[in-house]
């Protein structure tokens, strides 16, 4: 069974696989070293790229994907933990029970709030996109992020809808800045807390 599940955002997802030199060696190291996982899902992939691009999803994703393994650091493409209409990918996602839909309600308010607080918020469907992949971290160890709206709503809804959360494992969300190191570090900052 392993140990660490480390969940990535889109962001964290495309910094991480553009790591290279002493950095990628630092952290290729020391991540296989332990029992942990790094994982994804299709949300990343679709987030980033629009669908007018000629590209398809999952050659993007397979190319970060493989980017990551061709360097030694293996990495899992799960589905995603419920079905959103406009977001989720048929034979890509999984039918939710009610307390994770329920979740998925709360992150998509919290998100959305945090956002319309910005002077430039994201488009509705990329709240709901970031509320896939928040609740899509469930059952893992971390979720890592480069998304401060994204991470301070996770938290708050672990921290004020405890009777929705004691009902599954809630991941803990970290915030890394926008670099490869940063999120490695972030990630490597983890285990030399254990």
């Amino acid at each position: 069974m392993t140990m660490f599940k480390f969940y990535l955002d889109t962001d964290a997802l495309n910094r991480l696989s553009s790591l290279n030199g002493k950095k990628l060696e630092e952290f290729k190291k020391r991540f296989n070293s332990i029992n942990a996982e790094l994982i994804v899902t299709h949300v990343q992939v679709d987030e980033r790229y629009s669908p007018k691009e000629e590209q398809k999803y999952q050659e993007v994703v397979d190319k970060a994907v493989e980017t990551l393994r061709r360097n030694g650091i293996e990495i899992k493409v799960e589905n995603t933990k419920g079905m959103v209409v406009g977001i989720s990918r048929v034979g890509f996602c999984s039918i939710c029970n009610s307390n994770i839909r329920k979740i998925y309600d709360e992150l998509d308010k919290e998100i959305n709030a945090c956002e319309k607080a910005k002077q430039n918020p994201k488009a509705p469907l990329n709240v709901k996109r970031d509320a896939m992949i928040a609740v899509s971290s469930l059952e893992h160890s971390f979720l890592i992020t480069t998304d401060k709206c994204l991470c301070d709503s996770f938290n708050k809804v672990v921290e004020e809808k405890k009777e929705l959360v004691e009902k599954v494992i809630m991941p803990k969300a970290k915030l890394a800045t926008q670099s490869s190191e940063a999120v490695a570090d972030c990630i490597l900052q983890i285990f030399s807390n254990k």
